[in-house]
C-alpha cells in the first residue's frame, strides 16, 4: 500500500516548496513511500506565529489567525497523507504568563476554531483528543472538546490531537498524582501502566517531533513519549508550515536510520 499524496482541496501546480523542491517533486518521492514506512504519530510544537505577524508590520494576533487555519489544514492532512496521529501543541502550562490581552484572544480564537472544526472532523472521520489540562480552559471550550471527543471515539483512520494548556512536567504530575490516588502498589508501577495514565493513552508514541521558528527546543512537549523521537528544528515559522512542508520532512524522516539503542538499523530501504 503506497501513502497518499494530496491533501483534501490542495492545489498540485508544481509551485516552490523550499530549496529547488518543487510540489510535483515532493509528490513524487513521496508516493513511492510504503505504508509502513511511514511515522505513524508526528507531535509539531506550533512556534513562530507573533514573529510572522511583526515580519509583516501586523499585530501579533493576525500571526496566531494565521497559525490557526495552518492547523486546519494539518488537522486534515494526517487523514490523506496516511499519518495515524498527529499532535499540535497550541498552549502551554506557561502561556498564561502572556498579557492578558494576548491570552484572551487565544482563548476565544480556540473557541471559535473549534466550533468551525467540529463539523470537519465529523464529516471527515478524524477522531480528536484534548491533550492538557481540563481545569482551567474556559468550560465553553471544554464542552466542545469533550463533545467532539465523545463523538469521534470510535473513529480509528486518524486521530487529530490538540495540546491546549498541556506541559509535559504537569502531564507527568499529574499521572503520578492519579496513580497514587487509585491505590497501584509499587510493585505494579512500570512503563506500560505510566503510559496509561498519560494525556496521550491510546495513542501510539511519537516517531517525529518538528519544531517550527528555528528554537532548538523540546520545551518538554511530551518528554516521557518521545524518548526514541526523530527531531526536526526547521526555521519555517508555523504560518508558513504546509502540508507540502511536511511531507518533505517524512521523506526525511523514511531516510534517517532507527536504532532505538540497539544495533539493528531500521529506516525505509529496509522495511519489508
Amino acid at each position: 500500500m503506497k501513502a497518499k499524496v494530496k491533501a483534501k482541496g490542495q492545489k498540485n501546480e508544481g509551485t516552490m516548496v523550499s530549496g529547488d523542491a518543487t510540489a510535483d517533486s515532493i509528490d513524487e518521492e513521496f508516493n513511492q513511500i510504503p505504508q509502513e514506512a511511514l511515522p505513524r504519530h508526528i507531535a509539531i510544537i506550533m512556534d513562530g506565529n507573533r514573529r510572522w505577524a511583526l515580519r509583516r508590520g501586523l499585530e501579533p494576533t493576525e500571526g496566531h489567525r494565521a497559525g490557526s487555519e495552518r492547523v486546519r489544514e494539518l488537522a486534515l492532512a494526517g487523514k490523506e497523507l496516511g499519518i495515524e496521529a498527529i499532535t499540535l501543541w497550541g498552549f502551554s502550562t506557561e502561556n498564561w504568563s502572556r498579557s492578558k490581552a494576548e491570552v484572551k484572544f487565544l482563548i476565544n480564537l480556540f473557541i471559535r476554531y473549534a466550533r468551525k472544526f467540529r463539523k470537519e472532523f465529523l464529516s471527515e472521520n478524524v477522531r480528536f483528543r484534548h491533550l492538557g489540562r481540563k481545569d482551567r480552559l474556559p468550560r465553553k471550550l471544554m464542552d466542545i472538546f469533550f463533545d467532539l471527543e465523545e463523538k469521534t471515539k470510535n473513529y480509528d483512520r486518524s486521530t487529530f490531537a490538540i495540546a491546549l494548556d498541556y506541559g509535559g512536567t504537569d502531564e507527568v504530575v499529574r499521572a503520578i498524582q492519579q496513580i497514587i490516588k487509585d491505590g497501584v502498589p509499587a510493585s505494579k508501577v512500570n512503563e506500560e501502566l505510566i503510559m496509561n495514565y498519560l494525556d496521550t493513552s491510546g495513542l501510539p508514541k511519537p516517531d517525529m517531533i518538528i519544531r517550527t521558528s528555528g528554537e532548538q527546543r523540546t520545551s518538554g512537549f511530551l518528554p516521557l513519549q518521545s524518548t526514541y523521537a526523530e527531531l526536526f528544528m526547521i526555521d519555517d515559522l508555523f504560518p508558513d508550515f504546509t502540508s507540502n512542508r511536511l511531507k518533505e520532512l517524512i521523506i526525511e524522516y523514511t531516510k534517517r536510520n532507527r536504532r532505538f539503542g540497539g544495533g539493528r538499523y531500521t529506516n525505509v530501504s529496509q522495511v519489508g
